[in-house]
């Protein structure tokens, strides 16, 4: 697959992760608890990666090395966790998937940044240069903007005087 292939997948995944938060903190709330919510979406994830390992025919990898490898080597799938708890817990006051997750891309950015200046986890080096810290403040700067309002779009999103607003509906398949 070329960088186009792997630029489309990742804004694939990009898609995905707007749909997963408010899919959910629906589960979160059918099953009145954010913990196990996160829990049976990890399962739920876990399912899939064996089916997909089985499917493929992925040998089981050589672990002889492991105790070497660096401690924060394992630290992804917690970080993944964390990940999810937090959008699960934060959707529903939030209430703003758009904003959310620009917020989310705003932290994700000052930690490439971090990174990448550092060379850490063994990358190479890319300084923060002055265009570099001006191209980022402005992408923070929009990320952080209200989102212009088309008058037919807050007419359709607004519940009717004295209503409560429903539950969004799924998809229709």
């Amino acid at each position: 697959m070329g960088l186009s292939g792997y630029l489309l997948l990742t804004t694939a995944a990009g898609v995905g992760l707007a749909f997963q938060a408010v899919i959910n903190a629906r589960l979160s709330a059918a099953l009145g608890n954010p913990i196990w919510a996160t829990v049976v979406q990890v399962l739920v994830g876990l399912l899939l990666l064996i089916v997909v390992v089985g499917a493929t025919r992925q040998p089981l990898p050589a672990l002889a090395g492991a105790s070497r490898l660096p401690w924060w080597i394992w630290t992804g799938g917690m970080l993944g966790a964390a990940y999810v708890l937090t959008m699960i817990v934060a959707t529903r006051p939030i209430n703003n998937i758009a904003l959310m997750l620009a917020t989310v891309i705003v932290g994700q950015t000052l930690a490439a940044l971090l990174i990448d200046h550092y060379g850490w986890f063994g990358l190479a080096v890319h300084r923060l240069s002055p265009s570099r810290r001006s191209r980022t403040r402005c992408a923070a700067a929009l990320a952080g903007a209200p989102a212009p309002r088309h008058r037919a779009w807050a007419r359709s999103a607004a519940p009717a005087r004295g209503s409560r607003p429903s539950a969004p509906r799924a998809p229709s398949t």
